[in-house]
């Protein structure tokens, strides 16, 4: 006989996010449980003598998916006086009690003393918010500057980690009618488009549909001297961004087209991480 503990947990297995899409397994310097405490167990792949707990969002009551990225970001004003540049970890949590996903961003400082807790996190900033009279929009953005991080509520299931392009994240979501269930192919997507420090809607969501299984790849192409961003699958193809904006440090809502002569020229090829005991 089941118990209703069992039954509780099958459920919670279920819903934890991206259960439903195989994912490459990625190797960072953290480590990130189901409950949502977060520890450091490397620093630049260099592992530490014990772990180093950075964050504990256990209080939020979601179910965190193991599967997240870190990025290196900066901003003017932070938590920190003085440390301006830091690691942005970037979750998918899963809320029983709403039933829904949630983007969860955080920041992590080299030389935290203390791990945050979820309280010290922020809702995202709505559209309604940025509506308002400029000198509150001010404020708002330095109140996200020197906050633990965000998180926003997602309206179906994440399919993948979102990828972050000149300060802006790109996450596909599918529509769902159950939540329990996976849902069927094809897949109708809305690629959600946010700020990555606030996670404000940079651009209204972009919808397409997948007809079958498989990974998504993402590609910039030049055309016309700005940088178009494509996503890919099989042979399907879709341009989200004709020409690619980034965000500026200058206010909360600015950002700028970039072109294809600003464009970082090198690129990461490989990580090598310290091996111990092997022959």
């Amino acid at each position: 006989m089941i118990s209703v503990a069992m039954l509780l947990l099958a459920l919670a297995t279920s819903s934890e996010p991206l259960s439903c899409f195989e994912q490459p397994p990625v190797q960072t310097d953290y480590e990130i449980t189901s409950q949502g405490v977060i520890y450091r167990q490397a620093l630049h792949g260099t592992p530490l003598s014990e772990p180093k707990k950075v964050a504990d969002l256990s209080a939020s009551g979601w179910l965190f998916s193991a599967q997240h990225r870190v990025v290196t970001t900066y901003l003017p004003q932070t938590a920190f006086v003085g440390q301006q540049h830091f690691e942005q970890l970037l979750l998918l949590a899963y809320d029983p009690i709403l039933q829904s996903e949630q983007l969860v961003v955080i920041r992590v400082f080299q030389s935290q003393s203390a791990s945050w807790q979820f309280e010290q996190l922020l809702p995202y900033l709505d559209d309604a918010v940025l509506t308002t009279d400029e000198w509150v929009v001010t404020a708002l953005w330095q109140q996200h500057q020197q906050a633990a991080g965000w998180w926003r509520p997602i309206t179906g299931k994440a399919i993948q980690m979102p990828e972050l392009y000149a300060g802006i994240l790109y996450l596909p979501v599918a529509k769902s009618t159950s939540e329990a269930d996976c849902p069927s192919y094809p897949l109708d997507l809305s690629v959600y488009i946010v700020h990555m420090h606030s996670g404000h809607t940079v651009a209204p969501p972009e919808t397409l549909q997948l007809s079958q299984p498989g990974p998504l790849q993402w590609q910039l192409k030049a055309d016309g001297g700005y940088l178009g961003l494509w996503l890919q699958h099989e042979t399907q193809s879709w341009l989200l961004q004709p020409q690619l904006r980034q965000i500026l440090a200058d206010c909360l809502l600015c950002t700028d087209t970039i072109e294809q002569t600003d464009w970082p020229k090198r690129i990461p090829l490989a990580h090598f991480w310290l091996e111990e005991g092997a022959y």
